[in-house]
């Protein structure tokens, strides 16, 4: 593993060269072999490391952490003589090819293996990242960019580590047991491998989006415009729990969205999750959803984030919502059992619902997503309330998933929010918002060592004490933006 490195590839100016183990480097000519057109060298930028650029793991134990002793060694080498612009090179990871005795069916899913890398000088290493964990390694991904400056004629060398190993959180069991990821005669045959790939060229790169398993998400709920009919059991709530309104703010404005509490109307409230904190919401989000004060929508906002997923984050424009479910198409004839089995769940023992159908609706509608109980209930709004508010998941889901009635929802939802306190504390160097990002509450990015940061055109609220004091905010996309003033908090 740490033998005499060797050099595999050199780049051409216009072209991407592919040598031998389909390493793609985008750059400028330059031949550490010599060159008749040595007039023509702009820069370089080649790639040493051992006898494969592929790394292994067969009959492996899961770990807690990396094996100090196992790791793949490899430098990026180069100049780059031009006056007008640097060259960025990035760092890739995609699965490597499958070993001798396997098949790719033996693959470990993408999720267990864990990485880390770091720079290495007269032997000390410095850390870039560690215990990072992507989902899907199907295709490359992005996990280190630096560059190599203009006027650099010398030639320099960047030299790294990786570690790979297969993390702790698995469960290996025998066949009977249900709660397994593998059983013992599969994890037998898995292997896990990983290629390391470098890229070159004079265009600015982004780290590829940190994996959606480090962030944990929810709904984002929606203020309705309320009738008088729902009007009146917000107020009613509001009234009730003695909640102490900002001057000038009444239960009325306050339910209609004008008014504030603590500075913040009730829609912010709702995209903050101030529910999780504040007994009116603690008390009340069920009824509100259930009376069509609030809604769900398809975005989402982060209200945490895995610190061990490493420093530099790259925040996903879209993610889905784990354990979240979409009522299946049941007039659709090929759903035809689905729907009988939903019928007869529904029509028969403790969850019959028959003499609690409004007018005009069946269980068969019911089934269907038209039909409706006590006052409007859905189908559709009885599993996205139990997704939502249940602390338990009960049996009946199983049985509706298991006979097809609904599907888990893996739709992509766009990114909206970050609630108070999500990113704070977590060690963070870096973090890019994508555009699709529309609020940033106070607290979200503190305590951290982040230095700058680009705030996208897509916000329109921002509070105050989002960033630490010092963090040079870029407002280049958003110039007319303006904080809002910090929560007050009594």
């Amino acid at each position: 593993m740490k033998n005499k490195k060797k050099i595999i590839i050199i780049v051409s100016i216009i072209a991407v060269l592919l040598l031998g183990l389909g390493i793609a480097y985008a750059g400028f000519i330059y031949n550490k072999t010599g060159s008749t057109n040595e007039q023509l060298i702009t820069g370089d930028i080649y790639m040493h490391y051992l006898e494969s650029n592929t790394l292994t793991i067969t009959d492996a134990i899961p770990r807690n952490t990396y094996d100090p002793a196992k790791y793949f060694e490899f430098s990026v080498d180069g100049k780059n003589t031009t006056t007008n612009h640097d060259i960025y090179y990035d760092i890739q990871l995609i699965r490597g090819a499958v070993p001798t005795g396997k098949v790719e069916a033996n693959r470990i899913l993408d999720r267990f293996v864990r990485f880390r890398l770091v720079s290495v000088s007269n032997n000390v290493e410095t850390e870039i990242f560690t215990n990072k964990k992507y989902s899907d390694l199907s295709t490359s991904k992005r996990v280190h960019v630096t560059t190599i400056p203009r006027n650099t004629t010398s030639e320099i060398s960047h030299v790294y580590r990786l570690y790979m190993w297969i993390g702790d959180d698995i469960k290996v069991a025998n066949a009977e047991y249900d709660d397994k990821d593998y059983s013992i005669s599969e994890w037998n045959n898995i292997f896990a491998s990983v290629r390391v790939d470098v890229t070159g060229d004079f265009e600015d790169k982004e780290l590829a989006a940190t994996d959606d398993s480090c962030f944990s998400v929810r709904p984002a709920f929606v203020l309705n415009n309320l009738s008088d009919e729902q009007l009146g059991p917000c107020i009613g709530m509001v009234t009730d729990s003695n909640i102490h309104l900002d001057t000038g703010t009444t239960p009325i404005s306050y339910c209609q969205g004008t008014g504030t509490y603590r500075q913040l109307t009730l829609q912010q409230h709702l995209d903050n999750d101030d529910f999780e904190s504040e007994s009116f919401f603690q008390r009340n989000l069920i009824s509100m959803y259930y009376l069509g004060i609030i809604s769900v929508s398809r975005n989402i906002s982060i209200t945490d984030y895995d610190a061990s997923c490493g420093p530099e984050v790259v925040i996903p424009s879209t993610m889905p919502l784990s354990g979240s479910y979409v009522l299946n198409d049941l007039t659709n004839p090929n759903n035809e059992s689905a729907l009988n089995a939903c019928v007869s769940f529904f029509s028969s023992g403790d969850h019959d619902i028959s003499e609690f159908l409004d007018s005009g609706s069946t269980v068969t509608s019911y089934c269907q997503g038209t039909g409706t109980t006590d006052g409007g209930r859905s189908l559709q709004g009885e599993i996205t309330a139990i997704s939502l508010f249940a602390n338990e998941i009960p049996d009946f889901i199983q049985y509706l998933l298991t006979n097809n009635v609904i599907v888990e929802d893996t739709e992509e939802k766009n990114v909206t929010i970050i609630k108070t306190a999500a990113f704070r504390d977590k060690s963070l160097t870096s973090v890019v918002i994508p555009n699709g990002v529309e609020k940033l509450y106070e607290d979200s990015f503190t305590i951290n060592s982040i230095t700058n940061v680009a705030i996208p055109a897509s916000v329109t609220f921002l509070e105050c004490e989002a960033f630490d004091d010092g963090v040079t905010i870029n407002m280049t996309n958003n110039p007319n933006l303006e904080c809002s003033n910090q929560n007050i908090y009594n």
